[in-house]
């Protein structure tokens, strides 16, 4: 499927975005701080670029595989990333990380089981662009498969933000707005890709994936932008009603009845 214009504007606005973010990282000396996110933006805008160049001089067939390559590629990227958004936050609780770890992985499973026994081989009346030389069915399989990824992806920073909320735990503010444009970017890929599965792939699902990413990329920039001291940034996302001492004290009971459940060894 050719860009037209307008996409073709929105793409190089949302790539040009995204360097002037990396350079920003660059000249504040970001990367140390904030190594993962500058090494996923950096690796997500070098990714469009090769597909995006790819896709006018490949054929049809060999597009489709640059194509889901790359989606399954940003797909392994993003939980990554998203595991590294609840390392950062709560590192003081081990517990926490391995209730993302087992979360992630028993919904995906769960998920991709029950995608496995309800997927009919016959894909619904429209489906995936026509101009991909794979079966249809298959790719309406690989759409059902990224949706429920992400949708795995979206109730994890829904809970992500959640804990925060609840136990006013003390984050980069920064952080926060970093997993805010992935959550974005996650639910966008749920409904649009819910969409393309009934309606096929159009024009206009090309226009809305566009904006959502330059949406993502301007919340990437403005975090980089207005990043301060770490003291500074370490505030909670909502008012404090307990003292940070009762806070602590209570993340670190869930902290210990996390590790218990998921059998891992207390911390001394």
């Amino acid at each position: 499927m050719k860009s037209t214009p307008a996409q073709l504007g929105i793409w190089l606005t949302s790539l040009g975005v995204s360097l002037f973010t990396i350079a920003v990282m660059i000249r504040r000396g970001l990367i140390r701080r904030f190594w993962f996110q500058f090494l996923y933006i950096c690796f997500n805008s070098g990714l469009g670029v090769v597909v995006w160049v790819l896709s006018n001089r490949l054929r049809p067939s060999a597009y489709t595989l640059v194509y889901w390559s790359g989606q399954g590629i940003i797909l392994i990227s993003s939980f990554v990333a998203v595991y590294y958004y609840w390392r950062t936050a709560f590192i003081r609780y081990r517990g926490l990380h391995r209730l993302c770890v087992v979360t992630m992985l028993a919904t995906l499973a769960f998920e991709l089981i029950v995608l496995f026994f309800t997927t009919s081989s016959v894909s619904g009346p429209g489906t995936i662009p026509t101009s991909f030389a794979v079966p249809n069915w298959l790719q309406a399989y690989f759409f059902l498969v990224q949706r429920s990824a992400m949708f795995v992806l979206a109730g994890l920073l829904w809970l992500f933000f959640g804990i925060l909320a609840l136990w006013r735990v003390e984050t980069s503010r920064t952080l926060r707005n970093f997993a805010l444009g992935m959550f974005v970017i996650a639910l966008s890929y749920v409904v649009l890709d819910s969409w393309v599965y009934v309606y096929a792939m159009s024009s206009e699902i090309v226009y809305l994936r566009g904006m959502v990413g330059l949406f993502a990329n301007s919340v990437w920039c403005y975090a980089v932008l207005t990043v301060r001291d770490e003291a500074a940034e370490r505030t909670p996302l909502l008012t404090p009603v307990l003292s940070p001492e009762e806070v602590e004290r209570r993340m670190q009971v869930i902290n210990l009845a996390l590790l218990r459940m998921t059998g891992s060894p207390e911390p001394k």
